[in-house]
């Protein structure tokens, strides 16, 4: 019995269709497919692949974010419409609490847990009274449409 397989057919579209095929024959539910062709990635759901992986186009997104983004730490794309993101607070938001910045209403940020900087780990029971210092970072739960000025999509 096979719960999953992973099929890395870089740009020979052909070899992934077929896999995929004989995978699912197989019985194998979850067929998560790498390729380095982004045309390919609609055909190869089409045919059956769980899930599509593109690590260049991926590397590329973390990059730019990282790069133009400084307070991004890291982000994990849930799905089309839900990421969560580490977050190292805003300068402004520094001496503030989360009910005096109104975090939820003004940014769409669900926040998840909190950092502060002298514990170096996250806490996901928290007072909502803290005040934020420099270097705390924030674990965000958000929808995409909250984040278009935040991250290159």
């Amino acid at each position: 019995d096979v719960d999953a397989a992973v099929i890395a057919a870089g740009e020979r579209l052909e070899v992934a269709i077929l896999g995929i095929m004989n995978l699912k024959k197989l019985g194998v539910e979850n067929v998560i497919v790498k390729t380095k062709n982004e045309d390919y990635k609609e055909v190869l759901l089409k045919v059956g692949a769980s899930r599509v992986i593109l690590p260049e186009v991926e590397i590329g997104i973390r990059l730019g974010n990282e790069l133009s983004n400084s307070n991004i730490v890291d982000f994990l794309e849930l799905d089309d419409d839900y990421h969560i993101l580490e977050l190292e607070v805003e300068e402004e938001w520094i001496g503030k609490s989360i009910i005096e910045l109104d975090i939820r209403n003004k940014y769409g940020y669900n926040i998840i847990a909190i950092s502060p900087k002298h514990l170096n780990k996250y806490q996901v029971s928290f007072n909502p009274d803290y005040k934020f210092e420099k270097h705390d970072k924030i674990l965000v739960f958000l929808e995409n449409k909250s984040i278009n000025e935040k991250l290159v999509m």
